[in-house]
Order: C-alpha cells, then structure tokens, then sequence
C-alpha cells in the first residue's frame, strides 16, 4: 500500500495526485464544463475538483459563474 501524504491539518494531500495543468485543460476541453464533468475527465471526486478549481479561480487561472445550481468554468 503506497503511503499518501497529508496536509497540515491531517487530511490527504490530492495536490500530489492531480496536477493543476490537468484540470485547467479539461476545463478548456468540455464546453460548457460543471464541477461534476471535470471530476470525471480528471478522474478524482467531486469535492476534490471543486477544491482545486476554486484555487485555481482565486489565482486567476480560471473563473466560474453560475448556471442554475451548477458551477460553470472557463478559463481565464
């Protein structure tokens, strides 16, 4: 069994996983891509998308507006 890191607070790690290139193209890919479809273009949960792409949005490298209850993402 291969030993994940964690963050400072004990959770797992997911940057070492999924790099931030990964989501920002599959943002550039989908048309019209939800939280939901990038999660399964990268292949890692929903909560884990959702988390980076927010990151992503808050260092300008992508943005999201809402459509309905879905986040919709485009990059910057």
């Amino acid at each position: 069994m291969t030993k994940r890191s964690r963050d400072s607070k004990g959770r797992f790690d997911s940057s070492a996983a999924y790099s931030d290139q990964e989501f920002i193209d599959a943002v550039g890919e989908l048309d019209l891509p939800t939280t939901v479809d990038v999660a399964n273009v990268v292949g890692c949960g929903h909560s884990t998308a959702h988390g980076r792409l927010k990151s992503l949005e808050d260092s300008g490298d992508l943005e999201s507006r809402s459509v309905g209850s879905a986040l919709v993402w485009s990059v910057t």
